[in-house]
């Protein structure tokens, strides 16, 4: 089973991670298998491009994280610390930083060149995902619990808590513009919009299926694929169990019905 697939940044590659133990880079117009990478011990949670194209990291139910090479596949380096599966890892937007999400209940941030560890902290829960805001200087996670938290990238301080209703959240991320935070559900298939700035909600778009995929049903690693954010910030694309993807206007005044179901 293919557990997360990103493209490159140019577009012409896609990186996917499998429970196979594998990592594998495809042509993106062809389809064509062009690397195999074998090395981690159990299964790859996520794998994603750094920001130039050069390398890729992916993360793993073996307790690391690693980053290899993406045209050669030579390992470069082994992100060793936690002491739980690595459900994500992604590069900071200037691709000097990893963040990295763990059943352990930690976060950690590592110097992209060397491995060394800078920052862990401890979020309570078994966190899901973690990702950069556009300009690096915050971490949105979730985790095993019903809001996203926003942390300091530099110092691991608690900033922001987004919560929702009832709902166990499966994912956030960043608009792409860094002002806004959309989160995932599982429960009830809604989507919420939130200020980056004071998490104040601004939408809860509603129109999913009864749920999108649960954690467990996709590796805690559904919503990157059920949500994204169009270049501009300016729509939002949805999927969800019912198979329709819907795009709703995503600015505060916006949000229901889809533009375009």
């Amino acid at each position: 089973m293919v557990n997360d697939a990103e493209f490159s940044p140019d577009g012409s590659r896609i990186v996917t991670a499998g429970t196979d133990r594998t990592a594998r880079i495809w042509d993106a117009e062809t389809g064509r298998q062009l690397h195999i990478w074998r090395g981690q011990a159990a299964a790859l949670r996520s794998a994603v491009f750094s920001p130039d194209g050069a390398r890729v990291a992916t993360a793993s139910r073996d307790q690391t994280a690693r980053v290899w090479d993406a045209e050669t596949g030579r390992e470069l380096l082994a992100l060793r610390g936690h002491t739980g599966a690595v459900n994500d890892v992604e590069f900071s937007p200037d691709g000097r930083l990893l963040v990295t999400a763990s059943a352990d209940r930690t976060v950690r941030v590592w110097d992209a060149a060397s491995g060394r560890q800078l920052l862990s902290w401890t979020a309570n829960i078994p966190v899901f995902t973690a990702s950069f805001s556009p300009d690096g200087r915050r971490i949105v996670t979730v985790g095993h619990e019903k809001m996203a938290k926003v942390w300091e990238a530099a110092t691991g301080e608690e900033v922001l808590q987004l919560k929702g209703r009832a709902e166990r959240l499966i994912w956030a991320g960043y608009s792409p513009d860094g002002k806004r935070i959309v989160t995932a559900t599982s429960d009830d298939g809604r989507v919420r919009v939130w200020d980056a700035a004071t998490g104040y909600e601004l939408l809860a778009l509603s129109g999913q299926a009864r749920h999108m995929p649960s954690p467990e049903e996709t590796r805690y690693l559904a919503g990157k694929q059920a949500v994204a954010f169009s270049s501009d910030s300016a729509k939002l694309f949805t999927a969800s169990a019912d198979g329709i993807v819907r795009i709703f206007d995503s600015s505060p005044q916006g949000g229901s019905p889809p533009l375009r179901p």
